[in-house]
């Protein structure tokens, strides 16, 4: 028996099973903070792998255009199309390990100092830069990048060029070039 000999209400509950599957054991990804603090230290050019699961989706999705369409638009979990739901688990992830490593502060002399590599938000929320939901909030995605490391932001910037075009503008002061978002 092959895919194709089975009906298609079958296909779909078993692509649902799936994506039910996935969502699940992504929700279910435990981070350790005690482990956040190994990636002030990295400095490697290399980043770790996404988590299994995203690996999973994202392959499936690219099996055929049947699979990518049931799985982007047409299977829902909780009402709401699989990837959406997983681009919003996504983008809480990145919105906890940011304020995990800036956290808020009286003290003006804690402001600016970031040190982080990129690796820690890919290892723990795969690979955010792909994410609509995560770029289409400036403040989210900039929290990030005031994070990373020099040689991080480099392995990030050419991903997120159309991004940094739209929402950072160029500004002088004191004969310093900076861009702020």
């Amino acid at each position: 028996m092959s895919w194709n000999s089975f009906p298609l209400e079958i296909h779909d509950q078993i692509l649902r099973f799936f994506c039910k599957d996935i969502i699940d054991q992504y929700a279910s990804l435990e981070s350790n903070p005690r482990d956040y603090e190994h990636w002030t230290t990295v400095s490697e050019l290399r980043l770790p792998s996404v988590p299994s699961c995203l690996q999973d989706i994202s392959s499936a999705s690219r099996v055929c255009h049947a699979f990518y369409q049931s799985i982007a638009r047409d299977i829902k979990i909780d009402s709401r199309p699989t990837m959406t739901h997983l681009q919003t688990l996504q983008l809480k992830k990145i919105r906890v390990l940011a304020a995990y490593f800036d956290p808020p502060t009286t003290d003006w002399r804690d402001q600016g100092v970031h040190n982080v590599h990129v690796g820690v938000f890919v290892k723990e929320a795969g690979v955010f830069w792909r994410n609509p939901l995560i770029l289409e909030h400036p403040d989210d995605i900039s929290a990030v990048l005031q994070l990373l490391q020099r040689s991080s932001l480099m392995m990030v910037l050419p991903h997120l060029k159309e991004w940094v075009f739209r929402h950072a503008t160029l500004k002088e002061e004191d004969g310093e070039m900076e861009y702020f978002s």
